[in-house]
């Protein structure tokens, strides 16, 4: 990446020889396009989640690389916290998606896969923090706490929809019901604007008659409101 003046940057990429360049070119210019016609805001919101999701991703790299060097090992998740005890036996491992084959790890035999996040695990802490906004007290007219339940309950249903990419939807959930508990937390609102953008460009990528982009732009705008985020 190079700079070039005032707002641009020159931008090479090196791809597999395998790849389709052409193909590769053209939807490159089409998420080109469709980032550019954003609002300066929005891009802004954007870079930021991408900012943060790398910082994330470099975080659980250097978490795995240590582990991997030393006979005791602790591993931490966005869910949950474990510790490992190693042996001398061998076996894979797979710490939210990351596989690697190690010395040294305490399994029932060779190959054992041990995941350090699992759908499972992060809709339990999903619920949990849903469950600590309080309930609307008017049944016709469900409030933060019913809708993220809806939603929550929308996105774990959708079968077109990756796992990786269900636990990342669920993460942004996690976010937004945090925001509903502390409503004066800028931090945290601001977090949730980016989380309601994610969630947005999730279902873009889902087909038009997927049940998630219909529950979405209904629920969406609504909790965006009761959040204060519009």
């Amino acid at each position: 990446m190079e700079g070039r003046g005032y707002q641009k940057i020159r931008l090479q990429a090196a791809v597999a020889g395998e790849v389709d360049s052409s193909q590769l070119n053209a939807k490159y210019f089409e998420k080109y396009q469709e980032i550019a016609s954003l609002p300066y805001s929005d891009i802004q919101t954007l870079l930021t989640g991408v900012v943060e999701k790398n910082e994330r991703i470099r975080s659980l790299e250097k978490l795995l690389e240590n582990a991997l060097q030393q006979p005791k090992f602790y591993v931490e998740t966005y869910q949950n916290r474990g510790e490992f005890i190693m042996s001398q036996s061998k076996g894979n491992v797979n710490i939210s998606g990351v596989q690697g084959n190690v010395s040294g790890v305490a399994a029932a035999g060779e190959n054992q896969a041990i995941t350090g996040a699992t759908l499972g695990t992060v809709s339990g802490s999903v619920t949990n923090t849903i469950n600590q906004l309080s309930a609307s007290s008017d049944p016709d007219n469900p409030g933060i706490k019913e809708l993220l339940t809806q939603l929550q309950g929308a996105i774990e249903a959708e079968p077109t929809l990756p796992e990786e990419d269900k636990a990342e939807a669920l993460e942004q959930i996690k976010t937004l019901a945090e925001a509903g508990q502390n409503p004066e937390d800028n931090a945290l609102q601001k977090a949730a604007k980016t989380s309601i953008k994610i969630l947005k460009g999730t279902v873009a990528s889902l087909p038009d008659a997927a049940k998630l982009a219909e529950a979405c732009a209904k629920l969406l705008p609504a909790i965006a409101t009761l959040l204060a985020l519009v």
